[in-house]
């Protein structure tokens, strides 16, 4: 699957949705069964496409995501994957599917519309050369920030859950699932820092060292993967504490480029990141359709 998905990106073609790499991870997450949400096509033992169904029953939704060859497209392959997906979207009693894809992808933003999908969500994403980074000033804020502990994933997990319980698109995490992604080669947890009140986790910062295939020696990048704060805790410095704190580990990692996905609506987020410098780069659009059981 590899292989296809390398042999389509020469081409200058992308898919929909979730990356390869992320899809083939989900494997070892707890409950979670890769063979009943991966649907691939071949011919003569060579695969033509492909279509993932990401189930998130607690916001009745599935995330679909597809690459099919350029030369399969005309003969109704691309039809018959995505009508997979909503047959296993109806089989988990779910009612909506959703596929985001940038902004810039004329061709699979025609063919949504053409399947019933209706955009509903924007998202940017921003990026920062960390040398022009602008730190704020958090001397004042009066809680403690530390790196992430083995052993502190029960906490990891309420902090994130709670940061972002009101928030479009979000599906709340098990302690299982926060366990396993936080054991991902690219998550370290000094990656990852916590402010306290007490024993309480009130406020976080998840980093991620980007691992991608294109990376050169003196371009790394990484990325803001989360961050969040508590709502009974906002409005005292600390999304600037954390924000701060994972530049700052990022930096010493000797990243170059780091970049961050933020909701469009979300002006508070988008205040704090221009203020360090991030600029906007690419827009993604989510599609949505209603699946009719």
């Amino acid at each position: 699957m590899i292989r296809f998905r390398d042999e389509i990106e020469k081409k200058g073609l992308v898919g929909c949705g979730i990356p390869l790499e992320w899809i083939l991870a989900y494997k070892g997450i707890p409950a979670y069964n890769l063979e009943k949400n991966l649907y691939v096509v071949e011919n003569a033992g060579t695969i033509r496409g492909y279509v993932h169904v990401l189930a998130e029953e607690s916001i009745e939704r599935c995330v679909v995501s597809y690459l099919v060859h350029p030369a399969d497209r005309t003969d109704g392959l691309l039809k018959r994957l995505l009508d997979r997906s909503f047959r296993r979207t109806e089989e988990l009693k779910l009612t909506l599917a959703h596929i985001f894809t940038s902004n810039e992808n004329l061709l699979e933003k025609n063919l949504l519309c053409m399947m019933d999908f209706k955009p509903i969500r924007r998202f940017y994403e921003l990026n920062l050369d960390l040398q022009k980074a602008r730190l704020p000033n958090t001397n004042y804020v009066p809680f403690s920030c530390r790196t992430f502990k083995r052993g502190e994933e029960a906490a990891l997990t309420r902090i994130q859950n709670r940061s972002f319980m009101d928030t479009w698109g979000f599906n709340p995490n098990t302690v299982e699932e926060i366990t396993y992604r936080t054991k991902l080669p690219c998550c370290l947890p000094e990656g990852i820092v916590i402010s306290w009140d007490g024993d309480r986790p009130i406020a976080y910062c998840w980093t991620k060292i980007n691992l991608g295939r294109d990376d050169r020696k003196d371009r790394r990048s990484g990325s803001i993967h989360m961050l969040g704060v508590d709502p009974d805790y906002r409005g005292r410095g600390l999304a600037k504490q954390v924000f701060a704190a994972g530049l700052s580990y990022l930096i010493k990692q000797g990243t170059n480029i780091t970049q961050i996905s933020v909701d469009s609506e979300n002006e508070a987020a988008l205040t704090l990141y221009k203020s360090a410098g991030f600029e906007i780069g690419k827009t993604t659009l989510w599609f949505e359709r209603r699946i009719e059981g």
